[in-house]
């Protein structure tokens, strides 16, 4: 469950970011923008779903606030540090992710 929590936090944050034209690149149609901003709030409107399915309402929560915050940083981190390479570098974040969701099953 927290393997795909913040996945799909992180990839919400991922889809928010892309769909402005700063920083989705240049001559993105206004159509993708729109889906991809859509896309990034259907995510984060389903996230909290995934993280009380998994922990309840006492913890749940604030997990879902704590990888919120967490997947935020991260993705802002690599947007100032790799701008050009931005979905090779989600893709790396997200596997890095795993890979931690893996090492510390029982949070």
């Amino acid at each position: 469950m927290f393997a795909l929590g913040s996945g799909l936090i992180l990839w919400a944050w991922v889809n928010l970011s892309l769909g402005l034209p700063r920083h989705a690149g240049i001559a993105v149609p206004p159509q993708r923008l729109r889906a991809r901003r859509l896309a990034g709030g259907l995510q984060l409107a389903l996230s909290p779903a995934v993280f009380v399915a998994g922990w309840g309402w006492e913890f749940g929560l604030v997990y879902w606030a704590a990888m919120l915050m967490l997947c935020a940083i991260a993705w802002v981190l690599v947007l100032a540090r790799w701008p050009r390479r931005r979905l090779r570098a989600a893709v790396v974040l997200s596997l890095v992710i795993l890979a931690l969701s893996w090492l510390a099953p029982s949070v």
